[in-house]
């Protein structure tokens, strides 16, 4: 039974590599991307993520990749971490997949800071009259993973105003403030 299920997950990453190399329309970026999920082979998220290194990943392809993230940040576990056998292989997979999707939001960083700001509710313009000054735990810690400046005045708000967010979100805004070197606002 397990040969057929490494069977099947070559037939897949063969399959991605083959429409893959057809097309690197934001269509096709879109549909590979919602393969990344943690449910799937660790093999089959390294070759959609392969494909899109050199597709146009817009919106809708970021919004599932920083999905994906999203569900690993809060403990979710990878289909490869449920077996008993975790190798030293499978963690640099793991880190080079991380590597890569981190590299593919920064250069598609427009729909990142978009998606960023529509679904996870990080502001970017306090002054907007739509801005909200509640982003997601997640959104405050991209931030700083994505070396996202422009977050600054919102991480200094959150800390500034801890007693209205919960202290794991104050924590988090508190470390990104540090990782990106924001400084509060003169006094």
């Amino acid at each position: 039974m397990a040969a057929s299920g490494a069977v099947l997950t070559e037939v897949r990453v063969e399959v991605i590599r083959i429409l893959g190399g057809r097309s690197s329309s934001a269509d096709v970026a879109t549909r590979m991307a919602k393969l990344i999920q943690p449910h799937a082979p660790l093999a089959v998220r390294i070759a959609v993520a392969d494909h899109l290194q050199d597709s146009r990943c817009e919106a809708e392809c970021v919004l599932h990749v920083l999905h994906y993230m999203e569900r690993l940040s809060y403990g979710e576990r990878a289909w490869e971490d449920v077996g008993e056998d975790v190798g030293i292989t499978l963690s640099e997979e793991k880190e080079r997949l991380e590597r890569q999707l981190t590299s593919l939001l920064l250069a598609n960083k427009g729909f990142t800071l978009r998606v960023l700001e529509d679904i996870y509710g990080l502001t970017l313009n306090m002054e907007s009259p739509w801005s909200s000054p509640f982003p997601s735990k997640f959104a405050i810690q991209m931030t700083s993973r994505l070396k996202i400046v422009d977050a600054c005045p919102i991480l200094v708000y959150i800390e500034a105003n801890a007693g209205r967010y919960p202290s794991e979100m104050v924590s988090a805004a508190a470390t990104a403030k540090r990782d990106l070197k924001c400084s509060d606002p003169a006094v």
